[in-house]
């Protein structure tokens, strides 16, 4: 929906914010608009202005940039809406907990990391580990005793895993009630 007008005078405007030569705008136009295809002219002029006033790293922005602006612009004209699964409780990070020994002594240590859904794969980029690989790792580790993950069937990881055994029987006893 970008016309190539847009999308050239986009290209102009960074070209003259980066010093680049006009040449630069006619070698890169066909390209960026076919990326922005989907996007609005509005959307377009309004992200290369929030990415011109925001860049500040001296490095010319890619149409990649240009387009985590737009997308992250309350005012974009077609917002994508990113599901979770029943495996992370929609929120794209699954529970994991392992039980490990550290110098005889057991340890119990809960961590969150991307779950494989969409909202997962989203939220991720790069931050967090895919569980899978964090699952493999740990049961690849020889100090490893157990690992437990949030499922379909039951997204959090109960209690009795997630604690120490210890803490558990503690939590259980019937004098922990009376309290």
């Amino acid at each position: 929906m970008a016309d190539k007008v847009v999308v050239r005078r986009a290209l102009l405007s960074i070209a003259n914010m980066h010093n680049k030569h006009p040449e630069w705008v006619n070698d890169c136009v066909h390209m960026w608009t076919e990326q922005l295809e989907h996007k609005t002219n509005d959307d377009v002029t309004r992200g290369v202005k929030d990415l011109l006033r925001k860049s500040k790293s001296g490095r010319i922005p890619t149409v990649a940039n240009l387009l985590e602006v737009i997308e992250a612009s309350p005012l974009a004209s077609e917002r994508h809406e990113v599901y979770g699964c029943t495996a992370c409780g929609g929120t794209g990070q699954r529970s994991l907990v392992r039980w490990w020994q550290m110098q005889g002594t057991q340890k119990v240590v809960e961590y969150v990391a991307a779950c494989d859904c969409a909202k997962g794969r989203a939220l991720a980029m790069g931050a967090f580990r895919p569980w899978r690989d964090v699952v493999n790792a740990w049961n690849q580790n020889e100090w490893t005793d157990a690992v437990y993950y949030g499922t379909s069937e039951q997204p959090t990881v109960p209690l009795q895993y997630r604690v120490h055994p210890d803490v558990y029987a503690r939590i259980r006893s019937p004098e922990h009630d009376q309290k």
